[in-house]
C-alpha cells in the first residue's frame, strides 16, 4: 500500500524491486578467476524486467533487427490509433480488456479496408504505447502497415503515397471499438470506475457511448516509408524498455524531479518543441509506474501476413535475408567495449568460471563481492 493510501499493484511493486536490484549482488554474481595470477572479476545478473531502462536496450535492438530482416521489401505506412480521452478512466480500470480491444479493432479496420478495396491481405505490426511524452496515461497503437499485400498467391504494391482516408478509418475504428466495448460490458467483463454495476450505471455507460459516437476519434496515417527502419526502431522502444529515458531527467532536488518532454501545444510544423516538467517524486513515480506492462500482456502483436512471417512467399527478385542470431553476453560486451571481459587484464589468459554467488551464500575464500556493478556488467 502506498503511503498516501493508494494501492500499489503487485506487478508494479515487483518491477520496482527488480529494477532496484538490477546488476547488484542481490540477483546473483558470477565469479571468474584467472588460473595463473588469481585475479577475480564479478559479473552481476540483470533483472530482465520489461520496464527496466538498462536491460531493454539490447532486447529492443535485437527485436528491431529481427523484424527488419523479415519484412518484405515493400513500402510501409505508419498509422496511429488513439483512444479518446473520455475512455481513459475506463481503460485504467480495465487495462487488459481495453488495450486488447485497441489492438484487435484497429487491426480489423485495416484488414477490412484492404479486403473491400483491393481484395488483398496486408501485413501489420502493432505496438501499444500507454504514455504521453509527459507520462500521462495516453493509450494508443502504433501500427506499421504494408503498402500492399497478397492477392491470392501474388504480391501487389499500392501506387502513390495514398493508403486510405483517415476519416474513413476514424469512423470504422470508432464504430467497431464501441460495439465491442458494449459487448464486453454486457458480458460482465468490464468494471466501471467506482465499482457500480446496476441499471443506473448501465444507463450512464450507454450515455457515454452515445456521446462518443459524435466525437472525432484521432487516427493518423503517415506517408509511405521506403525504408521502415526508423519507425521500427521508434516503436521498438516501447516494447522492452521504460517509457522515460534516464537521459531526459534534468534534475532531482528537494524531492522534485524535473524531466524534459515534447511540447505539442507550441509546436510549429510537424516537429514539436520541448519543455520541462517538474513533479514531486510521489507524483512522478505514480505517473511512471502506471505504464508498467501487465504480467504476460503482449505489447507487440502481428496481424494479417505478418502473423506468420515464416510462411510469407518471397517477393519476386528478392533474396531472402538471414535472421540475426542473438548475441551472448560475452560477445555483446566485446561489441560494445572492444574488450573481452573474460580475459585477465594482467596476464591475458582466459578467466575461469568458479561459482555463482548470492547474498548470504559462502563464496570462494578471501573473495568479497563488491556492492557496485562493474563497467562490463551484464547487459543481456
Amino acid at each position: 500500500m502506498h503511503k498516501g493510501g493508494r494501492f500499489i499493484p503487485p506487478h508494479v511493486f515487483k518491477a520496482a524491486n527488480q529494477i532496484r536490484a538490477c546488476r547488484t549482488p542481490k540477483l546473483g554474481t558470477d565469479v571468474y578467476q584467472c588460473p595463473k595470477c588469481g585475479t577475480t572479476k564479478f559479473v552481476y545478473h540483470s533483472c530482465k524486467n520489461r520496464f527496466c531502462p538498462r536491460c531493454g536496450q539490447y532486447e529492443t535492438d535485437h527485436w528491431a533487427a529481427t523484424i527488419l530482416s523479415q519484412l518484405p521489401k515493400l513500402r510501409h505506412h505508419h498509422v496511429v490509433f488513439t483512444l479518446p480521452a473520455q475512455l481513459r478512466p475506463l481503460a485504467k480500470a480495465n487495462p487488459e480488456i481495453v488495450h486488447t480491444l485497441l489492438f484487435h479493432t484497429s487491426a480489423e479496420v485495416i484488414k477490412e479496408w484492404f479486403a473491400e478495396k483491393h481484395h488483398a491481405i496486408p501485413g501489420m505490426i502493432s505496438v501499444l504505447q500507454t504514455a504521453g511524452s509527459d507520462l500521462h496515461y495516453h493509450p494508443h497503437i502504433h501500427m506499421i502497415v504494408s503498402a500492399g499485400g497478397l492477392k491470392g498467391d501474388r504480391w501487389f504494391e499500392l501506387a502513390g503515397d495514398y493508403l486510405v482516408n483517415h476519416k474513413y478509418l476514424q469512423k470504422k475504428f470508432r464504430w467497431r471499438f464501441l460495439k465491442e466495448l458494449v459487448a464486453a460490458y454486457d458480458q460482465g467483463r468490464l468494471q466501471l470506475p467506482g465499482g457500480l454495476a446496476n441499471l443506473q450505471a448501465r444507463c450512464e455507460f450507454m450515455r457515454l457511448v452515445k456521446k462518443l459516437h459524435s466525437v472525432e476519434w484521432v487516427v493518423s496515417v503517415q506517408p509511405p516509408l521506403t525504408d521502415p527502419e526508423n519507425i521500427v526502431r521508434y516503436v521498438g522502444r516501447y516494447t522492452r524498455r521504460a517509457c522515460l529515458s534516464e537521459y531526459r531527467i534534468i534534475s532531482f532536488a528537494e524531492g522534485i524531479i524535473t524531466f524534459e518532454c515534447k511540447d505539442y501545444i507550441t509546436a510549429k510544423g510537424d516537429k514539436p518543441g520541448t519543455k520541462s516538467v517538474s513533479l514531486h517524486y510521489r507524483e512522478f513515480f505514480d505517473r511512471l509506474f502506471q505504464h508498467v506492462p501487465l504480467p504476460s500482456f503482449r505489447m507487440v502483436r502481428y496481424y494479417g501476413l505478418y502473423a506468420h512471417f515464416k510462411d510469407l512467399p518471397p517477393l519476386p527478385e528478392t533474396a531472402p535475408q538471414q535472421r540475426p542470431e542473438p548475441l551472448t553476453w560475452r560477445a555483446l560486451q566485446i561489441e560494445k567495449t572492444g574488450e573481452d571481459p573474460l580475459v585477465c587484464p594482467i596476464c591475458r589468459c582466459e578467466l575461469v568460471f568458479r561459482q555463482m554467488a548470492f547474498p548470504g551464500v559462502m563464496i570462494l575464500p578471501a573473495v568479497r563481492i563488491p556492492d557496485a556493478a562493474m563497467a562490463y556488467a551484464d547487459t543481456s
